[in-house]
């Protein structure tokens, strides 16, 4: 399936070397394969996610506001860009999502990740 340039940059962001794997594979990532390939930071049981938010949000709250904006700016400065110079290319990716043979695709992987 193709992705909007800006998903597109984030997947490539947070997966790395990773990201052509994930897109083209066009698998489902669950628990460790989704930490191995950069979709998520970590996995947490389900009765420790509140707790583990809190102590994340708590940490990142002790980190200076300014820098951590300029930090963020930084790191995303090149994903930002890529998507400024490819914006055009959304328009082609768009008739494709709105496809009823993509529809009815995303549709058909929604009702079998719903039955596992």
């Amino acid at each position: 399936m193709a992705f909007p340039v800006s998903a597109l940059e984030i997947l490539r962001h947070a997966c790395g070397d990773r990201a052509e794997d994930v897109i083209l594979g066009a698998g489902l990532h669950e628990g460790v394969g989704a930490v191995a390939t950069g979709l998520v930071h970590e996995v947490v049981p389900l009765d420790g996610v509140v707790a583990r938010a809190i102590e994340v949000a708590e940490g990142l709250g002790g980190i200076n506001p300014e820098a951590f904006r300029l930090a963020k700016a930084q790191l995303h400065r090149p994903a930002m860009d890529r998507i400024a110079a490819a914006a055009s290319v959304d328009a082609a990716v768009q008739r494709v999502w709105t496809a009823p043979e993509t529809i009815a695709a995303v549709q058909a992987s929604l009702d079998r990740t719903v039955r596992r």
